[in-house]
């Protein structure tokens, strides 16, 4: 089947300017066509409006053209096929040289489009660095944000648990202020009627103290000499009647016996205001010429007063020079020759001594300072077991002391008042370590330990008497502090507990000391009731740490509730 062969010839024409601006009017008119064909139907294949691609002609004629290619069988008819349409493009020149463009011009502007095209290029190449960093920054704020979410999380679980922590503490606060106020006693003060407290210590009589102070002191104005009241300062020790002092506070000579006066000349109606705001009627004055007392000159005998003052201002006025050092003082005249000393006594005050003193007495008073020095370094021990120990030399580096029993110690006094004691057993119970120990539970105490504890665990050895001393703060740990002490010793020692002795008390005789003294074997013996005499040992151990303890609080005026480790450092002592 042959099919004719159409030639198809076009003109081929050089664009110029002419050329140019048609085929942009033309471009122009088929957007206008277009736009009125938006509502149509479009053709897949030529883009045209009104028709489907199936009815296309130029589809239609191309899928003909593909049919009659393939439908040759021969090389002849190959050959004859050959001369298929062939379109052949002629040009034809049409010139316009008035609008023709110069091939100048064209590589000018060809140049031109370069290199804009260069520097919107480089524009892109820059953006592209520019949105890459800022990726990178993204990504990297991204993670801080991971980041900062976990630690946020983890923050509001440490919140969660301090909140939890601090309502735990302020619940315990609580129970800690009712306790307080339950066991503080409802105590009245009679100045400001509030509870809680009383007179002495109460605020608002310190206050109304000191603004009366400070309005007194508002209104002082001064005075001569001649026309000042005579003053006494006499907060003094209780001393003899034969002391004198010197003191710069005093305006005359004054002592309060009038046996050691002589021409003694009474005086009109006077009065002294001692220190304290007291007044004392002055009698008269006299001279003292004893050679056992310091020769002055218009002494004055004052009603009431307790102690002899020996004026410094008086003293000046004589035209005598009184010198103070550390530890005396001294009295010359113009010649320089000392008609007068004293000392320095104990409560800071100069003691009148007569001019041939020695200074033995200075040298006592420090073997006595030195003695009540390792008298409290010792826990306050008695002076006969501090004796003992230095003639035995038990003790390096304990000097040796001269010491006296009848010396006293206040505070040993104070802390150590009991009544008189059961006699002592004279024959041993035990004959090795951890053979039998005495226990015994102190407390509660009225004040809890730096530690929270309210009360102390003490187990003494029978044979060796060495103590242990445990704190707890409930009754309720006795057991499990007991274990874990005697399973300790026992491999300390290499050797086993046989008997422990104890009172009825519910923290020693209950089913868990059964059980524990069972299954190792324990004797657990109780004394009688209300019979602390049979567990005498542990009683008197509890007494004589509690005192020691009692005694070293009290000496260094601590609070009480260092109690647990006065204790602790009473019981390193003994068993030192």
């Amino acid at each position: 089947m042959e099919k004719k062969s159409g030639t198809n010839v076009g003109t081929y024409v050089r664009p110029n300017q002419s050329n140019i601006s048609k085929s942009s009017s033309t471009q122009k008119k088929t957007k206008e066509e277009d736009q009125g064909y938006q509502g149509k139907v479009q053709c897949h294949e030529c883009k045209g409006y009104g028709h489907i691609k199936s009815e296309c002609p130029n589809f239609i004629k191309r899928r003909a053209l593909a049919v009659s290619w393939s439908d040759g069988d021969t090389d002849s008819e190959d050959e004859h096929v050959s001369a298929k349409c062939v379109r052949a493009l002629t040009g034809v020149c049409d010139d316009d040289p008035s609008t023709e463009l110069s091939y100048k011009e064209l590589l000018a502007f060809y140049k031109q489009a370069c290199e804009e095209n260069q520097e919107l290029t480089r524009r892109v190449e820059t953006q592209q660095k520019t949105m890459d960093s800022m990726i990178k920054e993204k990504d990297g704020l991204y993670d801080s944000i991971f980041h900062l979410k976990d630690e946020k999380e983890s923050l509001l679980a440490d919140m969660e648990d301090l909140d939890i922590e601090v309502r735990v503490l302020k619940y315990k606060l609580e129970s800690i202020k009712q306790d307080l106020s339950d066991e503080r006693p409802d105590k009245i003060c009679h100045y400001c009627g509030e509870k809680g407290h009383i007179k002495a210590f109460c605020y608002v009589l310190q206050r109304d103290k000191q603004d009366t102070e400070s309005a007194e002191g508002s209104k002082r104005v001064w005075k001569p000499k001649d026309g000042a009241s005579l003053i006494a300062h006499t907060s003094l020790r209780v001393t003899s009647k034969d002391d004198w002092y010197f003191d710069s506070g005093y305006s005359k000579h004054m002592t309060g016996a009038g046996g050691i006066l002589t021409k003694f000349t009474p005086r009109p109606t006077s009065y002294v205001t001692f220190g304290d705001g007291a007044k004392g009627a002055i009698k008269g004055k006299g001279k003292i010429v004893s050679n056992d007392l310091p020769k002055l000159d218009d002494v004055l005998l004052v009603n009431g007063l307790t102690a002899n003052l020996i004026s410094i201002s008086q003293l000046c006025d004589l035209n005598l020079r009184v010198n103070f050092t550390k530890e005396w003082c001294s009295v010359t005249n113009d010649n320089k020759e000392v008609i007068m000393k004293g000392v320095r006594s104990k409560d800071n005050c100069y003691l009148w001594v007569p001019l041939d003193f020695k200074v033995l007495s200075t040298c006592l008073m420090s073997k006595e300072d030195n003695v009540k020095l390792w008298h409290q370094k010792l826990g306050h021990m008695r002076l006969r077991g501090m004796k003992k120990i230095i003639s035995k030399e038990a003790i390096r580096g304990l000097p040796q002391l001269s010491i006296e029993e009848e010396t006293i110690c206040g505070e040993c006094q104070i802390g150590k008042q009991v009544k008189t004691s059961h006699p002592k057993v004279h024959h041993m119970s035990s004959t090795r370590v951890l053979e039998l120990l005495h226990m015994d539970l102190m407390g509660p105490m009225q004040v809890e330990s730096i530690g929270g504890k309210r009360y102390a665990l003490v187990i003494v050895d029978d044979f060796s008497r060495y103590t242990w001393i445990e704190f707890l703060k409930e009754k309720s740990e006795t057991f499990r502090i007991f274990r874990e002490l005697c399973l300790q010793v026992q491999n300390e020692k290499s050797t086993t507990v046989v008997k422990i002795r104890s009172d009825h008390g519910r923290e020693f005789e209950n089913g868990m000391f059964y059980e524990f003294c069972a299954s190792e074997g324990i004797k657990h013996e109780f004394s009688s009731p209300i019979t602390p005499q049979q567990n005498g040992i542990a009683e008197r151990k509890n007494r004589t740490i509690q005192e020691a303890a009692r005694v070293m609080l009290h000496a260094k005026q601590l609070p009480y509730h260092f109690w647990g480790e006065a204790m602790n450092t009473t019981c390193y002592i003994h068993n030192r």
